[in-house]
């Protein structure tokens, strides 16, 4: 088995998705790992049908799909970490528990083994076991979805969020 690169069409935000499949397809790579915002795959835009073309372009221009990533998403009026799943607004994380389940769904639909998403959110206004105790309840609600539809949900550490270091990620994976 040979290795395979991949890019992210996140690096082409000023680009349409089409032009940026074409882009890295142009460049060189293998696969794509699409970005789960505007303007490229925000999945409520897409219906099945539209889920099914895309997969298509995608295949026809000779490209793998290596991932959906969902960690920021403005489609939803945030910044780069909001809606996070350890907001202090219950309303904005059950926006983010929507919205990656929709990011699984829609992988599942592009034949997408994976769905990355941000490992907890930074820390404002929460203390780290209160904002555990929130992630840990947030993953119970998607980690179903993910296994009915096959995808595994990939947990991206960052600096400054709840889970930036492999410590802090064997401590979720005991709790889970």
């Amino acid at each position: 088995m040979s290795m395979k690169f991949a890019y992210s069409t996140n690096a082409f935000k000023k680009h349409s998705l089409d032009e940026a499949i074409r882009l890295i397809k142009d460049i060189g790579y293998d696969g794509i790992e699409l970005m789960a915002d505007r303007p490229h795959l925000y999945p409520p835009d897409y219906d099945e049908k539209q889920l099914a073309a895309l997969k298509k372009r995608i295949n026809d221009a000779g490209l793998g799909i290596a991932n959906i990533n969902s960690f920021a998403v403005t489609a939803l009026g945030g910044i780069y970490y909001h809606p996070s799943w350890i907001d202090t607004d219950p309303d904005k994380r059950v926006a983010r528990i929507s919205y990656t389940k929709s990011c699984i769904a829609a992988a599942a639909a592009l034949g997408c083994p994976t769905v990355s998403t941000m490992a907890g959110g930074k820390l404002e206004g929460i203390s780290r076991t209160d904002a555990m105790e929130i992630f840990l309840e947030g993953l119970k609600q998607v980690l179903p979805e993910a296994r009915r539809y096959g995808v595994s949900l990939l947990l991206e550490p960052e600096p400054d969020t709840l889970i930036a270091t492999s410590d802090q990620f064997q401590e979720i994976m005991k709790a889970a």
